[in-house]
């Protein structure tokens, strides 16, 4: 598995609706997100996310996220996993 390279990351406005990738509920058109685009193992990978959800991200243990993380892992907001 290759590293992330991070091609795109700001915020923007949803023209269509998107599941956000920490918690996975949707994010309904037009909501200002946290967008991101990237390479990963030869392919292209786009993220939108609550500001909630990104901030909790960047507050998670580093243990808890370094390996991955699928959306609706966690709550919305929330740094708690809901499959652990």
């Amino acid at each position: 598995m290759s590293n992330p390279v991070l091609l795109r990351d700001k915020t923007v406005v949803t023209r269509v609706s998107h599941g956000c990738a920490w918690c996975g509920e949707l994010i309904p058109a037009p909501s200002t997100v946290k967008y991101r685009k990237y390479t990963w193992d030869d392919g292209i990978a786009n993220e939108w996310w609550h500001d909630e959800c990104w901030k909790a991200l960047l507050n998670a243990d580093v243990e808890d996220v370094e390996e991955g993380y699928i959306a609706g892992d966690h709550k919305r907001g929330s740094t708690v996993n809901i499959n652990s």
